[in-house]
Protein backbone atom coordinates (compact mmCIF):
# COMPACT_ATOMS: atom_id res chain seq x y z
CA UNK A 1 0.00 0.00 0.00
CA UNK A 2 1.66 3.60 -0.80
CA UNK A 3 1.22 5.92 1.70
CA UNK A 4 2.58 9.06 1.41
CA UNK A 5 3.39 10.87 5.13
CA UNK A 6 4.26 14.44 5.39
CA UNK A 7 7.19 15.67 7.76
CA UNK A 8 9.16 19.00 7.86
CA UNK A 9 12.55 18.48 6.72
CA UNK A 10 14.34 20.86 9.52
CA UNK A 11 12.68 19.04 11.98
CA UNK A 12 14.03 15.58 10.28
CA UNK A 13 17.22 16.91 10.02
CA UNK A 14 17.52 18.44 13.31
CA UNK A 15 16.11 15.16 15.22
CA UNK A 16 17.61 12.33 12.97
CA UNK A 17 21.47 11.64 12.03
CA UNK A 18 19.94 9.34 9.18
CA UNK A 19 17.59 11.98 7.48
CA UNK A 20 20.50 14.82 8.27
CA UNK A 21 22.69 12.68 5.77
CA UNK A 22 20.37 12.04 3.26
CA UNK A 23 18.59 15.84 3.38
CA UNK A 24 21.50 17.49 3.48
CA UNK A 25 24.11 16.02 1.67
CA UNK A 26 22.63 15.65 -1.84
CA UNK A 27 22.52 11.96 -1.86
CA UNK A 28 18.92 12.18 -2.17
CA UNK A 29 19.58 12.98 -6.13
CA UNK A 30 21.58 9.90 -6.67
CA UNK A 31 19.82 7.57 -5.88
CA UNK A 32 17.60 5.47 -8.83
CA UNK A 33 14.77 6.55 -9.70
CA UNK A 34 14.31 9.85 -7.49
CA UNK A 35 14.57 13.41 -8.93
CA UNK A 36 16.61 15.80 -6.64
CA UNK A 37 14.06 19.20 -6.16
CA UNK A 38 15.84 22.33 -4.41
CA UNK A 39 14.54 21.42 -0.70
CA UNK A 40 12.06 23.71 1.43
CA UNK A 41 11.22 23.39 5.02
CA UNK A 42 8.91 21.21 4.21
CA UNK A 43 9.85 17.78 2.60
CA UNK A 44 6.97 14.34 2.02
CA UNK A 45 8.27 10.92 2.80
CA UNK A 46 6.49 8.39 0.83
CA UNK A 47 6.51 4.78 2.07
CA UNK A 48 6.55 1.96 -0.38
CA UNK A 49 5.75 3.72 -3.82
CA UNK A 50 8.26 5.31 -6.86
CA UNK A 51 9.87 8.09 -5.53
CA UNK A 52 8.60 11.28 -7.72
CA UNK A 53 8.40 15.38 -7.38
CA UNK A 54 4.98 17.36 -7.87
CA UNK A 55 7.07 20.55 -7.31
CA UNK A 56 10.21 22.39 -6.30
CA UNK A 57 8.98 22.80 -2.55
CA UNK A 58 8.39 18.81 -1.49
CA UNK A 59 11.06 15.84 -1.79
CA UNK A 60 10.05 12.43 -1.81
CA UNK A 61 11.88 9.73 -0.37
CA UNK A 62 11.08 6.22 -0.62
CA UNK A 63 11.74 4.21 2.68
CA UNK A 64 10.91 0.97 1.08
CA UNK A 65 12.85 -1.03 4.19
CA UNK A 66 9.14 0.00 6.16
CA UNK A 67 6.87 -2.28 5.06
CA UNK A 68 4.11 -0.77 7.86
CA UNK A 69 3.66 2.96 7.42
CA UNK A 70 2.08 2.55 11.37
CA UNK A 71 5.23 2.38 12.55
CA UNK A 72 6.93 5.27 10.02
CA UNK A 73 3.71 6.94 11.82
CA UNK A 74 5.37 6.42 15.34
CA UNK A 75 8.76 6.99 14.90
CA UNK A 76 7.56 10.14 13.61
CA UNK A 77 5.71 11.24 16.74
CA UNK A 78 9.06 10.31 18.47
CA UNK A 79 11.17 12.56 16.21
CA UNK A 80 8.68 15.31 17.03
CA UNK A 81 8.08 15.02 20.48
CA UNK A 82 10.95 13.05 22.00
CA UNK A 83 8.89 10.56 23.70
CA UNK A 84 6.09 7.69 22.01
CA UNK A 85 3.85 5.39 23.26
CA UNK A 86 5.00 1.92 22.08
CA UNK A 87 2.30 -0.62 21.25
CA UNK A 88 3.56 -4.34 22.08
CA UNK A 89 2.26 -4.84 18.21
CA UNK A 90 4.29 -2.57 16.76
CA UNK A 91 7.72 -3.13 19.01
CA UNK A 92 9.64 -5.31 17.01
CA UNK A 93 9.19 -3.33 13.77
CA UNK A 94 9.92 0.02 15.76
CA UNK A 95 13.02 -1.44 16.85
CA UNK A 96 14.36 -2.48 13.34
CA UNK A 97 13.27 1.10 12.15
CA UNK A 98 15.22 2.51 15.26
CA UNK A 99 18.15 0.41 14.63
CA UNK A 100 17.95 1.40 10.87
CA UNK A 101 17.38 4.65 10.97
CA UNK A 102 20.21 5.02 14.10
CA UNK A 103 17.88 6.13 16.63
CA UNK A 104 19.43 5.05 19.85
CA UNK A 105 17.01 5.70 22.27
CA UNK A 106 13.95 5.18 20.12
CA UNK A 107 15.51 1.32 19.81
CA UNK A 108 15.92 0.96 23.51
CA UNK A 109 12.33 1.98 24.27
CA UNK A 110 11.57 -0.21 21.81
CA UNK A 111 13.84 -3.09 23.15
CA UNK A 112 11.97 -2.29 26.62
CA UNK A 113 8.53 -3.01 25.02
CA UNK A 114 9.50 -6.46 23.83
CA UNK A 115 11.70 -6.85 26.85
CA UNK A 116 7.78 -6.98 28.95
CA UNK A 117 6.63 -9.90 25.92
CA UNK A 118 9.23 -12.08 26.13
CA UNK A 119 8.03 -15.70 26.94
CA UNK A 120 8.94 -18.91 26.38
CA UNK A 121 8.01 -19.40 22.63
CA UNK A 122 10.04 -16.30 21.37
CA UNK A 123 13.06 -16.01 23.83
CA UNK A 124 15.15 -18.04 21.78
CA UNK A 125 14.60 -15.89 18.49
CA UNK A 126 14.10 -12.64 20.67
CA UNK A 127 17.90 -13.69 21.64
CA UNK A 128 19.13 -14.42 18.26
CA UNK A 129 17.97 -11.11 17.12
CA UNK A 130 19.40 -9.16 19.97
CA UNK A 131 22.90 -10.42 19.12
CA UNK A 132 22.51 -9.82 15.43
CA UNK A 133 21.39 -5.98 16.54
CA UNK A 134 23.98 -5.42 19.56
CA UNK A 135 20.52 -4.74 21.71
CA UNK A 136 22.39 -5.20 24.90
CA UNK A 137 18.94 -4.69 26.87
CA UNK A 138 16.86 -7.22 24.86
CA UNK A 139 20.06 -9.66 25.40
CA UNK A 140 20.21 -9.34 28.87
CA UNK A 141 16.24 -9.87 29.25
CA UNK A 142 16.18 -13.23 27.36
CA UNK A 143 19.30 -14.64 28.77
CA UNK A 144 17.97 -13.67 32.29
CA UNK A 145 14.29 -15.79 31.23
CA UNK A 146 16.47 -18.65 29.52
CA UNK A 147 18.30 -18.84 33.15
CA UNK A 148 14.89 -18.78 34.59
CA UNK A 149 12.87 -21.03 32.60
CA UNK A 150 15.73 -23.15 31.15
CA UNK A 151 13.64 -26.06 31.06
CA UNK A 152 10.88 -25.31 28.97
CA UNK A 153 12.98 -22.63 26.79
CA UNK A 154 15.46 -26.16 25.90
CA UNK A 155 11.60 -27.96 24.59
CA UNK A 156 11.29 -25.28 21.86
CA UNK A 157 11.45 -26.02 18.45
CA UNK A 158 13.30 -22.71 18.26
CA UNK A 159 16.19 -23.86 20.60
CA UNK A 160 16.62 -27.22 19.41
CA UNK A 161 16.92 -25.71 16.05
CA UNK A 162 19.32 -22.07 16.41
CA UNK A 163 20.59 -22.63 20.11
CA UNK A 164 20.83 -25.98 21.51
CA UNK A 165 24.74 -26.49 19.80
CA UNK A 166 25.57 -22.85 21.15
CA UNK A 167 24.26 -22.51 24.38
CA UNK A 168 27.30 -23.53 26.63
CA UNK A 169 28.96 -20.98 24.64
CA UNK A 170 26.31 -18.31 24.12
CA UNK A 171 24.99 -18.95 27.85
CA UNK A 172 27.64 -20.71 30.11
CA UNK A 173 29.22 -17.38 32.01
CA UNK A 174 25.38 -16.49 32.57
CA UNK A 175 24.69 -19.88 34.06
CA UNK A 176 27.41 -19.46 35.96
CA UNK A 177 26.43 -16.15 37.73
CA UNK A 178 22.70 -17.47 37.99
CA UNK A 179 24.07 -20.44 40.27
CA UNK A 180 26.14 -18.28 41.84
CA UNK A 181 23.54 -15.53 42.83
CA UNK A 182 21.17 -19.11 43.91
CA UNK A 183 23.94 -20.00 46.26
CA UNK A 184 24.36 -16.39 47.56
CA UNK A 185 20.79 -16.08 48.18
CA UNK A 186 20.66 -19.74 49.84
CA UNK A 187 23.03 -18.65 52.09
CA UNK A 188 22.33 -15.52 53.02
CA UNK A 189 18.94 -17.22 54.31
Amino acid sequence: EDCVIPAHKYILVARSQYFRALLSSGMLGSQENNKLCPFSNRSKLECDSDCYCKNSEIVHVKLSNISNHNVFWVFLEYIYCGHVKIEPELAMELFAAAYFFNCTHLAELAQEQIATNVNTFNVCKLFVISKMYQARLLETSCKEYICQHYKAVKKTAYYVKHMESEDKAVLGDLFKRHKQRIKEGKLAK
